[in-house]
């Protein structure tokens, strides 16, 4: 739960001042849990799901650097235009090697040719999502990755990232719990 911290602030449809105003809080009053903090107009907006089911936005700090909202660290912060996919996605990684990928060529499915530059920074992606989707990632790893590739065991909600050794992919091990936005 976030609480607010102003005598009132208003609710509004989407993350701008200029966004249709639907109802309003009152200072100390509780707002439903957060799922990500929008940057948009040099506000942080704090979007959550309004008791109506739909989408709400309340600014949670001021372009002045003004508190509004005391809401809970550990969400998102994306840029407006980007949207959340969901919670819950596993990281895993891989190499280019044939234990991973069952040939050792080093080319992906979408015919990209990896690199060891490409380290942490290309992933293997479900087929729901297009090739060359920038994908930033939060949560259990921080980072932005490209969708080259796919791959046999990456169904659901799993990312593969790759990394340029084996050793390396090993290390990376599983990552639980994380948000993709794209």
């Amino acid at each position: 739960m976030s609480r607010v911290l102003v005598n009132q602030l208003n609710v509004r449809e989407g993350p701008s001042i200029g966004s249709q105003s639907v109802a309003h809080y009152d200072a100390g009053q509780m707002i439903n849990s957060g799922d990500a903090i929008i940057l948009n107009e040099g506000r942080k907006w704090l979007r959550y799901t309004g008791s109506s089911g739909n989408q709400r936005y309340v600014c949670a700090i001021n372009n002045d650097g003004s508190k509004y909202v005391d809401y809970p660290p550990h969400l998102p912060e994306i840029p407006c235009g980007l949207r959340v996919v969901e919670y819950g996605w596993t990281l895993t990684a891989y190499c280019s090697c044939s234990q991973c990928c069952g040939k050792s060529d080093g080319i992906t499915a979408s015919g990209y040719q990896l690199k060891s530059s490409d380290h942490l920074r290309i992933c293997a992606a479900p087929e729901n999502i297009p090739f060359n989707t920038v994908i930033n990632i939060s949560g259990g790893w921080n980072g932005t990755v490209v969708v080259k590739d796919r791959g046999g065991a990456i169904k659901g909600k799993r990312l593969d990232i790759f990394c340029k050794s084996h050793q390396e992919a090993n290390q990376f091990g599983r990552k639980p719990n994380c948000t993709i936005s794209y």
